[in-house]
């Protein structure tokens, strides 16, 4: 790890935090991280991304080089550096999918509920909703109304009708 520009308090403080692998479990007679890892890469129930990382880890644990693992496994250096650098800081737990950030929905869970609701109850005018009348009662875009119809998959009765273009 490349620290050049850092003072010598700060880098120490570092080493010790990367040279820990906190486990809850460690003291347990009967816990073993290894086994733990082999038992991620047999399951069938693991994700193939959590399987790569523990052969990572477990390759690491043999004294094999980050480029031998990497060449092996078919993934970058850094690849491997990073899942690395993870389990030594949060054990276990961090070779776990953490999810991405991401943006945050705009609209969020009381805008689909009201829309719901909004498709069980008979609409002003007509046999049933459109878009367009359902965008102006809650207030958001006519194409955001059309992703929540389409992800919610709605039953058939309780579509929309189409609007006629022409």
């Amino acid at each position: 790890m490349l620290l050049s520009g850092y003072s010598r308090v700060y880098k120490a403080r570092l080493n010790r935090v990367l040279n820990y692998a906190p486990d809850r479990l460690a003291h347990h007679p009967q816990y073993s991280p290894r086994a733990e890892l082999w038992r991620l890469v047999r399951a069938p129930s693991t994700s193939q991304a959590v399987a790569l990382r523990a052969r990572i880890i477990l390759a690491a644990a043999q004294g094999i080089s980050n480029q031998q693992i990497a060449k092996s496994l078919g993934v970058a250096e850094n690849t491997v550096c990073k899942w690395r650098q993870r389990f030594r800081m949060f054990g276990m737990e961090g070779l776990a999918n953490w999810g991405h950030g991401g943006r945050p929905r705009k609209y969020g869970p009381d805008v689909r509920q009201t829309l719901r609701r909004l498709m069980h109850r008979r609409p002003p005018s007509g046999e049933r909703w459109t878009l367009d009348q359902l965008s102006r009662a809650l207030s958001v875009p006519r194409s955001t109304v059309h992703e929540m119809l389409v992800a919610r998959d709605f039953h058939s009765s309780h579509q929309p009708s189409r609007r006629r273009r022409g």
